[in-house]
C-alpha cells in the first residue's frame, strides 16, 4: 500500500477528534469535499458508541419538498427505533412557530428518556432556512444527553 500523501489525517484520528468533540459539546459539524470518507467516520463513531443512536442521510430536494422529504425522514427514523415517530409526522415539517414548538416539546421529551446521538449526513442537501432554525433552537435546548453531529 503506498504511503499516505503529508496533508491526509487518519481517519482514526478524526474518529477520536469527533469522540472527543461529542464528549463535550452538544453540536458538532465535519466537513469535508464529497469522497473524503465523512460518512465512514460517522459510522465508526455509532458503531463506537453506547449511545441511542439516529442516521438521517438528508436527500436532495429539501427545499422543493419540505413536507414529504420531512414525512420520508420520519419514516426512515421510525425504523430506526423514532419511538411515535407517526406523531412526528401528524405534526409535520417544522415551517412555522406552532409546527416548530411541538416539534421542539416531542424531541424534548423522546430526547430526555436516554442519551441520544443525531447524525444529519450530506446535510448540504437541506439547505432550508425553516429546518436551520429548527436545529438552532433544538441544540440551543441544550438537553442532557443529546448531541447532534451534523456532516456536510
Amino acid at each position: 500500500m503506498p504511503p499516505l500523501p503529508a496533508h491526509t489525517i487518519q481517519r482514526q484520528r478524526v474518529v477520536t477528534a469527533v469522540e472527543e468533540a461529542l464528549s463535550s459539546h452538544c453540536l458538532v459539524v465535519l466537513t469535508a469535499p464529497l469522497w473524503r470518507g465523512k460518512t465512514t467516520i460517522a459510522r465508526q463513531v455509532l458503531d463506537r458508541r453506547e449511545k441511542r443512536s439516529l442516521y438521517l442521510r438528508m436527500r436532495p430536494g429539501w427545499r422543493d419538498t419540505a413536507d414529504y422529504l420531512w414525512d420520508d425522514a420520519c419514516s426512515r427514523l421510525e425504523a430506526q427505533g423514532l419511538v411515535d415517530a407517526a406523531t412526528l409526522k401528524l405534526i409535520g415539517f417544522p415551517g412555522d412557530d406552532a409546527r416548530m414548538y411541538r416539534c421542539l416539546a416531542f424531541f424534548r421529551e423522546y430526547l430526555s428518556a436516554s442519551p441520544t446521538l443525531l447524525v444529519l449526513d450530506d446535510y448540504h442537501n437541506a439547505n432550508l432556512p425553516a429546518l436551520n432554525r429548527f436545529l438552532e433552537n433544538l441544540v440551543s435546548e441544550e438537553i442532557p444527553g443529546f448531541n447532534l453531529l451534523v456532516l456536510g
